[in-house]
């Protein structure tokens, strides 16, 4: 791997590092899970019903996020294959194959953290005498999701650059985890929006189709 793809996904790493912790945006599912001990008895009722996830989970999908984002890149870089089992492409497929992923790391990250910006913004521009209403501006035009989606781009850049047979099944997973996750997170949103969720719902795509 060349020194300027390993700038770019260090970068990549970096600032999703300082997303984290210097502009947290929970997922709504995520805030409504630690304000559980706060909830009255109907969003108590809501959230044992629907989005109570197991440990277990939670834990297996923090350990393939470690591989596919840590371990599995590690191994390829330091050419220990015998636990990755590489994807063989021609020599002459390898320059552009990192272009490739490069560019979508790039934007995968870019768009990542100009949507966070303008999230975070709108969230706290709201106060406690305010009622939060849905947020569909600039990228939520075009996707409920744009922050996931933009992970998804980050994900394939790396697996473009990286191709094994354990990246490509701890991306299939972390995409269907992933996916599930939004799917209970909207029920909720219907349920705290009513009306105009579902009007939103049924103008803007979940992802981009």
């Amino acid at each position: 791997m060349d020194y300027l793809t390993f700038y770019f996904i260090a970068g990549a790493y970096i600032l999703q590092l300082i997303e984290l912790v210097f502009l947290p945006i929970p997922s709504e599912i995520s805030i409504f899970q630690s304000k559980i001990s706060r909830m009255d008895n109907m969003d108590s009722i809501i959230y044992t019903k629907n989005y109570r996830r197991p440990p277990v989970m939670l834990i297996i999908f923090f350990i393939i996020s470690i591989i596919y984002f840590v371990i599995s890149p590690f191994l390829h870089i330091f050419k220990i294959y015998f636990l990755t089992f590489p994807i063989l492409i021609p020599d002459s497929w390898f320059e552009v194959t990192h272009i490739i992923g490069t560019t979508l790391i790039l934007f995968g990250s870019l768009t990542n953290f100009i949507t966070v910006i303008f999230l975070r913004n709108y969230l706290m521009s709201f106060s406690s005498k305010h009622k939060m209403s849905v947020y569909n501006k600039n990228f939520f035009r075009i996707s409920r999701h744009p922050i996931t989606i933009s992970m998804y781009v980050i994900m394939l850049g790396i697996l473009i650059i990286f191709p094994t047979i354990l990246m490509v099944l701890s991306y299939i997973i972390i995409l269907i985890y992933i996916h599930i996750q939004i799917k209970n997170e909207e029920n909720y949103l219907i349920q705290k929006f009513g009306r105009e969720y579902l009007l939103y719902k049924n103008q803007v795509p979940r992802y981009l189709f």
